[in-house]
């Protein structure tokens, strides 16, 4: 690869599934910026001025006005149409366009939203001098546009989890935002309805990016959780050249210093020490019916993942 491109580690797989603290601990590593869902900063951070994960709102946080500065003094993005053209892409599109031989690039409206995004990372990584910059936007749909960034190395790591415990966690009414007059909620989703998207996203990464050895990583929550530290070194080998000291003060604890990841799950606030566990209340909490639903919903993936 030509020197000047820049590796980016793109976090995919359905929500609930570990990205967040996944991206939290590898933005503690030197040379390396977790972004958090990259996609998502047109509209939550320009237009709705959220939270950064240190807590400021966006054009409060030092950090990503430095990276809006880097852009330029006349940087003025159409915020509508680049939201526009992000909800235009999908997993039916990506599928279709790896089946098929074609290339996403001959789309002029998928060029122009790529380009865009190329440029936001490159001025991420030159505001905080970064060589890797990490989004967890998760989509798989929008993570296969690094296929069509010419200055772009990119690496994928997926991460799945059990479906009958997604399902669950996205019954959960959890706060995004707690900023502002009223605090914005994440989205819920009903169990069906999780199980059906549980199974297109994690095929659709799967088709796009399972046969590259070297730049693909699949991982299971389960044994994130269970082996921390093995997990986090596996990931940190497909980006880095040596495994740096990780932040672990323990076997399943880590040491968390502010970060200022965009958008997600609202654990990306955590600071101190973070116990790494597996939360498996979905077992006495989900009703056994709905358990059986969601399992013959995902299978035969589920199973191929080992649940």
């Amino acid at each position: 690869m030509p020197e000047d491109r820049l590796k980016v580690l793109y976090v995919t797989g359905f929500g609930r599934s570990g990205t967040t603290i996944l991206d939290n601990i590898l933005g503690q590593l030197d040379g390396v910026f977790a972004a958090g869902e990259l996609h998502y900063i047109w509209d939550r951070s320009l237009e709705q001025n959220r939270l950064c994960a240190c807590g400021e709102a966006f054009s409060d946080c030092p950090v990503w006005q430095r990276v809006m500065a880097s852009l330029g003094a006349d940087y003025e993005p159409d915020t509508a149409r680049l939201v526009q053209l992000r909800e235009s892409l999908n997993p039916r599109r990506s599928i279709w366009a790896r089946l098929s031989g074609s290339s996403l690039a001959a789309s002029p409206e998928v060029a122009e939203y790529a380009a865009a995004i190329e440029r936001l990372y490159r001025s991420v990584a030159d505001a905080t001098d970064s060589r890797v910059v990490v989004d967890s936007s998760k989509s798989p749909a929008l993570g296969h546009l690094l296929d069509v960034m010419p200055g772009i190395d990119p690496y994928v790591v997926h991460l799945v989890r059990d479906p009958r415990a997604v399902a669950f966690s996205w019954l959960k009414r959890k706060v995004y935002d707690p900023s502002g007059d009223e605090p914005m909620y994440m989205s819920q989703h009903p169990p069906a309805r999780s199980a059906k998207l549980w199974l297109v996203w994690n095929l659709t990464a799967e088709v796009l990016w399972a046969r590259r050895p070297g730049r693909y990583l699949r991982l299971r929550y389960e044994d994130f959780t269970d082996r921390p530290r093995e997990t986090l070194e596996k990931v940190v080998r497909l980006i880095l050249d040596e495994v740096p000291p990780l932040p672990f003060v323990g076997d399943f604890e880590v040491d968390l210093t502010r970060s200022h990841s965009m958008a997600g799950n609202p654990s990306r606030f955590e600071t101190g020490t973070v116990t790494i566990r597996r939360d498996d209340t979905w077992r006495q909490q989900l009703p056994p019916s709905v358990q059986r639903l969601v399992k013959l919903l995902t299978w035969p993936l589920a199973r191929r993942y080992g649940y």
